[in-house]
């Protein structure tokens, strides 16, 4: 146990967590797009949002938004990482795509909607639950660059919906740089 806590330690005192700019924040599904193409309604009083990011010593960077709110279910989270080598995004990337089928409860299944593909590789897939769909999952890779986005509590099914709520968000990911 103390060498795990001992290798935590060293490994997170190279991050640093620095002020998001204005072109980090376009590159997040937001609570306000979210809404807009989902045709939601939610209490602002019941929403938690956090952004932050992350930057490494090694050059890679972490961006991450996530949105819940606790009167209802529903979580909407971003997560953007930017790294150094094409071979870590891929490693990245493959680990994201597994990542969103595990750990999900044993009434959850993932079904492939094909909504949506974008960059050098992508997923796209739809949270069921008794046979009701309960959200998405949208993970791509573009060169050295993943995006990862997640709606849990309400599916979007029009490939146009989603086309319309993410276009935007990966063009601006595409010129991000750590």
């Amino acid at each position: 146990l103390l060498g795990a806590v001992i290798g935590w330690k060293l490994l997170t005192r190279n991050i640093t967590e620095v002020a998001l700019t204005p072109a980090d924040e376009i590159a997040f599904v937001t609570t306000a797009d979210f809404l807009r193409v989902s045709g939601e309604n939610l209490s602002s009083a019941t929403i938690k949002t956090a952004a932050k990011r992350e930057n490494f010593s090694t050059g890679k960077a972490v961006l991450e938004y996530r949105c819940e709110d606790h009167q209802r279910p529903l979580l909407l989270h971003t997560m953007i990482v930017l790294q150094q080598r094409a071979d870590h995004a891929w490693s990245t990337y493959t680990g994201m795509t597994t990542l969103a089928m595990m750990g999900l409860p044993s009434n959850v299944t993932l079904e492939d909607n094909e909504l949506l593909t974008w960059g050098d590789a992508s997923m796209s897939k739809t949270f069921v639950v008794k046979g009701q769909k309960v959200g998405n999952v949208f993970v791509t890779r573009k060169g050295m660059s993943v995006f990862f986005t997640s709606f849990i509590g309400t599916s979007i099914d029009d490939p146009a919906a989603l086309r319309d709520l993410l276009t935007p968000r990966l063009e601006a990911f595409a010129t991000m740089k750590p």
